[in-house]
């Protein structure tokens, strides 16, 4: 019978292939094997709710009517009914709606076992040098000039999910190695929301860690950090030069290109949903309308307003208070000075900013490394809050 810890290992192995796959599919010089990203997606979504039903099956437990898995559950059934009733009724449209909820939902009931990410350490190496290792022909192919759209280098956005995952395992010098290997990745990829959004969850971890540390070591970790950035800081931009990488020259003009037409996608998102029925601002339009209303086959770049435009007021007001209820959980572990804290405030610096600025949610295939730690830092967070160390989590 398999235990808990092998169905975890299962998951994200599933996720790991939708990654890999997602990034053979989205090089333009691997277009052909798009067919095996889609049944990958297909693979994982049927892996995920078969292991889920036998482990609620085997596992009972109680649910509360206001906890996060029943507003996911919600948001699901009210996502799909959106995009059949509008015309979207394929498998493929369930599975981009549906999957990652249920990854939140499988990864939470794996954490109330209270294993430690630390069991999974060589499973999640291989995962991660995997992911990185896909990662390069995506970048050749930007440097080749064959990515204007930048749909190749998106796919690495895949190996920044992994950052929380981690720093959640033993500290050494694989971990640290693994982890600049996604900073350089993100770097060299030039996309601006993936290189900041990794900045600042970094920045954000180390500064939290020295918050919940001793008033003497917080003030030495204070110092040190400030070297670091500085120093990396000149390292990166010496680096960028030597590369001919234009990272930062595309962040100073962000107010020139405003961000690469997201003010304009955005003003337009607002302004047909501002022209739209009220039956429509209320139940939305339908499963990437967005698509059409910017008639060039973009979405909102914002996970917020895509949704309220796809899925009206009702539908993101079920993904608000999804956000809302994983803030709070953020200002308990702030509040008790937990060690939980850096990683936990790190992940949300990358959902935040992603959903802010790019899209997370309304895209699964993103977003599932993200949730598989979120989901299962929840009960530890519900808890009482503590690291994993101390409360296998």
């Amino acid at each position: 019978m398999l235990k808990s810890k092998q169905l975890y290992v299962v998951l994200l192995f599933g996720i790991a292939f939708i990654a890999i796959t997602y990034c053979i599919s989205s090089n333009t010089l691997g277009t052909q094997y798009g067919n095996i990203y889609q049944f990958s997606k297909l693979l994982a979504f049927y892996l995920v709710l078969t292991f889920g039903f036998y482990d609620v099956v085997k596992n009972r437990g109680r649910i509360s009517v206001f906890d996060v898995d029943v507003i996911l559950v919600l948001m699901v059934i009210w996502c799909c009914l959106i995009a059949y009733i509008r015309g979207g009724s394929n498998i493929s449209v369930f599975v981009d709606i549906a999957l990652w909820p249920l990854v939140f939902m499988y990864s939470e009931r794996w954490g109330k076992r209270g294993v430690s990410y630390d069991s999974i350490r060589n499973p999640m190496i291989c995962i991660s040098f995997a992911i990185i290792l896909f990662c390069i022909p995506n970048l050749a192919t930007r440097y080749m000039g064959l990515d204007r759209a930048g749909y190749a280098v998106g796919a690495t956005y895949s190996a920044t999910m992994l950052i929380p995952i981690l720093l959640c395992l033993k500290k050494d010098k694989l971990q640290r190695a693994l982890i600049i290997c996604i900073v350089l990745i993100s770097l060299i990829s030039t996309k601006r929301t993936g290189f900041i959004s990794t900045v600042l969850a970094l920045l954000g971890y180390s500064l939290s860690d020295a918050y919940i540390s001793q008033k003497r070591e917080k003030t030495n970790k204070i110092l040190k950090i400030t070297f670091l950035c500085i120093i990396s800081g000149v390292a990166f931009y010496l680096f960028t030069k030597t590369m001919n990488l234009d990272i930062f020259e595309r962040i100073r003009n962000v107010s020139e290109d405003q961000g690469s037409g997201r003010i304009e996608i955005w003003e337009t998102v607002i302004e047909g949903f501002k022209s739209s029925p009220l039956s429509q601002k209320l139940f939305g339009h339908g499963y990437h309308s967005v698509t059409v209303l910017t008639g060039r086959g973009q979405l909102a770049h914002n996970d917020f307003l895509e949704t309220l435009y796809d899925y009206g007021i009702v539908g993101v007001s079920f993904m608000l208070i999804f956000v809302l209820k994983l803030l709070h959980r953020l200002k308990k572990l702030w509040r008790a000075k937990s060690t939980l804290l850096p990683v936990y405030l790190s992940a949300m610096i990358l959902f935040i900013m992603f959903s802010m600025f790019s899209y997370l949610m309304v895209q699964s295939l993103r977003i599932l490394f993200l949730v598989a730690f979120l989901g299962a830092a929840d009960p530890a967070v519900k808890a009482t809050g503590l690291y994993p160390e101390e409360r296998s989590f």
